[in-house]
């Protein structure tokens, strides 16, 4: 970030494209070297109890693609069809742990649209923000959109309390600072 900001503005759609491309690359390579990474982190005991999770979640969605059970934010044991998602630990999930497969559930593919488009968005705009603004102040947006984005992955908490306030407030600060709205002055 800091050397997308010191470039001069002619120059940073190339480097951003870099920026990209390397990003990129770097998940691939995590992809194609996933069994190595986890089995070098230790965490396939974990990553077992959740894609046992994510399957039951993903033969659930099947019933209710497009509109989902209805939004409740955390699950609900006592609620149908929470009741029937168990995990391999014994434990009462209380989400996906994944943001997108949890809101697929509950919202649908209708709603995962949108939350994806809300969330990337967001990030380009304040990535864009934060690339040509010289104050420190444009930059937490995106870094936070950052963080919001890669955890939303292995979590569910953006779309509940503390995260989705952060990401709401991200969204809003990076569609006042690049808003359409100014070009029709």
């Amino acid at each position: 970030m800091i050397g997308l900001r010191r470039t001069p503005p002619e120059r940073r759609p190339a480097l951003q494209a870099v920026t990209l491309t390397v990003a990129a690359v770097g998940i691939a390579l995590g992809y194609a070297f996933r069994t190595r990474i986890i089995d070098f982190v230790g965490i396939r005991g974990e990553l077992n109890v959740r894609f046992a999770l994510w399957d039951s979640v993903q033969s659930l969605t099947g019933l209710h693609p497009l509109e989902g059970f209805g939004w409740v934010g955390t699950w609900r044991p006592e609620l149908a069809p929470f009741f029937a998602i168990g995990t391999v630990n014994g434990r009462t999930p209380t989400s996906a742990l994944n943001a997108f497969l949890d809101t697929w559930f509950q919202a649908g593919l209708v709603g995962l649209a949108l939350f994806s488009v809300l969330l990337g968005l967001a990030l380009v705009r304040a990535w864009f923000v934060a690339s040509s603004r010289r104050s420190v102040t444009h930059v937490w947006p995106a870094l936070v959109l950052v963080v919001l984005a890669l955890t939303s992955m292995a979590e569910s908490t953006v779309l509940v309390e503390y995260c989705w306030f952060l990401l709401v407030v991200c969204a809003v600060k990076a569609a006042q600072e690049l808003s359409w709205r100014r070009g029709l002055r």
